[in-house]
């Protein structure tokens, strides 16, 4: 699926389905060697996740594809078109821009509008999720994979294939940076190339002087140099000579004007990590954005995330009596404490201290507990009808419907249309601490009424008499009666009861 050629609209669709398929391009997919394009890896427990960054040259689309064996969940009836629900482990892929932390979503379609072509956003129906980014920015991306907070037999297993991306990056050739603040690293691999060659020219667009630092230095000692010069080119005054280890904290460098010239060369002998650079010319301008678990388990360790703009650190203040057990820059694990508190990032760089934020993070002690609901219980077959359950603070709900019933929802209403057949609507909560018992909702299905039988003790009365009619009743069902204008009901008309004073004549009822 992963090369299949579109046969039809972009993407997947009820037609075409995922194309034509392309055996020449899955084996060379299968057969490249460069990297481990092929992942098999698993997520488990309530926290599962997995993140890897990868590199784009931006010059080829950007695919990236997930799939698993879900567990047997209901089976269905054999049906026309289907659009029951029955996926059980919900995993999401999201394709994260790190420069900018934009979030590329999986093609999704739409079962009760099938004509129409796939768009992007949260798939929950299938356990096959594909990314797709046709035009991508030259940069480094993460792939990050999750789920919806449980996960059947508390684990899931997944295989992952990417094309357009690498887990190798080498710096080559001159590269422009004109970002008022940014940062730039000569390579992912782990090792930088002998015989090395490359080259930054730094002129941020507010024309200020430009500071440069290292978060990561490590190069071959007297052979495999960094060279800082107060200009544009290697003809500028020279600032620095580097190589081997440096006080990443003291080493900085400040130019006397608006650009900065950063050069690398290697020998062929010894190769090293080599070097992750920052730079900036004004303190931080972005808030951070803080990503983690709001409603977390009280004595639980938790990830929590801050990205903000290019060339960012951050500094954390934990909730008071809270912990941070871990950080690194932008990530930090917190154990978690029991009173609501906040925790504040704050950006930072070597120019000076930007804007702060705040994550109001308020604890929960227990798994939810769902025991009451309010519903309509008998609803019209193919009408909208409504059913909430038990608030719980920081959870999300899953709910699970009858065959070929409609409707979908992540919070404690929800909203439905039932099918023709009565059914149980089942709904389980879930939070930071555990998942809740599973919450059965019965309900009874009213349709469009058939013939009915009109029954009386005597099939030809006698004229002037009083007579009882009645009905056998169906559950969720009214009668309303009428007659004849020779004859008359005595009493209310409504019920499965009626008494009728006959009249001299034939009539109806």
């Amino acid at each position: 699926l992963h090369t299949a050629d579109d046969a039809g609209n972009p993407g997947p669709d009820y037609r075409f389905g995922w194309g034509l398929l392309n055996t020449r391009a899955a084996a060379d997919v299968i057969s490249d060697s460069s990297f481990d394009r092929i992942v098999e890896d698993s997520l488990v427990g309530a926290k599962g996740e997995f993140r890897a960054v990868y590199y784009s040259g931006g010059n080829q689309p950007v695919r990236v594809t997930i799939c698993w064996t879900d567990p047997p969940g209901r089976v269905p009836e054999p049906d026309l078109d289907p659009v029951t629900k029955i996926l059980m482990n919900d995993l999401d892929i999201r394709l994260v821009r790190l420069v900018d932390s934009f979030a590329y979503q999986p093609y999704i379609l739409d079962p009760l509008h099938p004509e129409q072509p796939a768009v992007t956003g949260d798939n929950d129906r299938d356990n096959i999720e594909q990314v797709y980014v046709e035009v991508p920015a030259e940069g480094f991306y993460e792939v990050v994979i999750r789920h919806k907070g449980f996960l059947v037999n508390e684990r899931q297993d997944f295989a992952m294939i990417l094309t357009g991306l690498t887990d190798e990056y080498f710096a080559r050739g001159l590269t422009e940076l004109t970002g008022n603040n940014g940062e730039f690293i000569l390579t992912s691999a782990g090792e930088y190339l002998p015989d090395m060659s490359a080259g930054w020219h730094i002129n941020p667009e507010n024309g200020q002087p430009v500071t440069l630092y290292f978060h990561d230095f490590d190069t071959e000692p007297g052979n495999d140099q960094v060279r800082v010069y107060d200009g544009t080119d290697a003809s500028a005054p020279l600032i620095a000579v580097l190589d081997g280890s440096i006080d990443l904290e003291e080493t900085r460098f400040t130019s006397s004007s608006g650009s900065l010239f950063v050069e690398f060369t290697s020998d062929s002998r010894v190769q090293m990590a080599g070097f992750n650079a920052v730079y900036c010319t004004t303190p931080p301008d972005q808030e951070p954005l803080i990503q983690g678990q709001e409603f977390p388990c009280e004595g639980s360790h938790e990830l929590y995330l801050a990205t903000a703009g290019p060339g960012t650190d951050f500094s954390w203040v934990s909730p008071e009596g809270w912990e941070i057990v871990d950080s690194v820059n932008g990530r930090i694990t917190l154990s978690i404490g029991t009173e609501r508190d906040s925790l504040q990032s704050t950006s930072v760089n070597r120019c000076g201290t930007g804007p702060s934020s705040w994550l109001v993070l308020d604890p929960r002690s227990t798994a939810p507990s769902l025991t009451g609901y309010t519903a309509d219980t008998e609803p019209c077959a193919g009408s909208l009808a409504t059913v909430e359950v038990d608030e719980n603070t920081g959870a999300v709900y899953r709910w699970e419907l009858p065959q070929n019933w409609l409707g979908t929802s992540k919070t404690r209403r929800l909203e439905y249309v039932p099918g023709k057949d009565p059914g149980m609507i089942v709904v389980q909560s879930v939070n930071a601490c555990g998942l809740s018992e599973r919450l059965q909702i019965p309900i009874s299905v009213r349709n469009v009424p058939g013939e009915i039988q009109i029954m009386t003790a005597r099939e030809q009365p006698c004229a002037m008499s009083v007579e009882e009619f009645y009905v056998t009743p169906e559950p969720g069902h009214s009668y309303h009666w009428e007659s004849g204008s020779d004859w008359s009901i005595i009493g209310d008309t409504v019920g499965d009861t009626i008494l009728v004073e006959v009249g001299q004549q034939s009539d109806f009822l």
